[in-house]
């Protein structure tokens, strides 16, 4: 009987009292988004002023197998060569799932990068890029734009940008800058190209008599402009 009444007062008790349950939630990891500007305007091969830029852009190129890279083939060879691996850490250190695009009119996925064995491909697919003339537009902003719409800001570590910055059509980057802020998602902008102007001289505004006869001697006015000179 002792035993029979011990039985049943566990079996109210196990009823009565709340019960303890245990819920596992595994949460994936987060989406890092990488945009590569593939515009004409990256295929520029930029003379740099600073000399410690230039060598910088120099020992990319050498890493490349170029005697002197564009701004594209810089972008692709710091993301792409394997020391330092920046694919490679980003996925296992930072232990973040990589979505790779390029955008130049429009913005296009490149690839997925959810675990080691696909880094390979991802960085051919990257090696691959071309910035070509038929790419004469440029919409960062909207690109940027159309991220922060097709992930869950929450989902979001961060947008990372390869570009020059120069947006020639639709939505400003300034414009989707302020509105991935007010998501919370953090832009990160990786600027390619000389910040100065290129140096450049130009000839015009020439005036001078309208026929002349051989041997003539004359008189003649121009003006000489220069661009990006102190």
């Amino acid at each position: 009987m002792a035993g029979l009444r011990l039985g049943l007062l566990a079996l109210l008790l196990l009823v009565i009292l709340p019960q303890l349950r245990v819920w596992y939630e595994r949460q994936a990891a987060p989406d890092l988004v990488i945009i590569f500007d593939d515009s004409q305007s990256m295929s520029t091969v930029d003379r740099y002023r600073d000399p410690e830029v230039q060598k910088a852009a120099d020992a990319l190129a050498k890493q490349a197998g170029v005697s002197e890279a564009d701004r594209l083939r810089l972008a692709q060879t710091i993301v792409t060569r394997p020391d330092p691996d920046w694919l490679k850490t980003l996925l296992t250190k930072k232990d973040v799932r990589l979505r790779i695009y390029h955008c130049s009119g429009r913005l296009h996925r490149l690839a997925d990068v959810t675990k080691p064995e696909e880094l390979g491909a991802a960085a051919d697919t990257i090696r691959n890029l071309k910035a070509e003339p038929k790419n004469d537009s440029t919409q960062l902003g909207a690109a940027v734009r159309q991220v922060l719409a097709e992930y869950n800001a929450a989902s979001l570590a961060a947008v990372v940008v390869f570009t020059d910055g120069v947006t020639t059509e639709g939505e400003s980057l300034d414009h989707a800058a302020d509105f991935a802020k007010d998501q919370g998602v953090p832009l990160f902008f990786v600027g390619l190209g000389d910040a100065n102007d290129v140096r450049n001289l130009r000839l015009h505004d020439l005036q001078a008599v309208d026929s002349v006869y051989v041997n003539d001697r004359i008189l003649f006015e121009l003006t000489l402009s220069g661009v990006g000179y102190p």
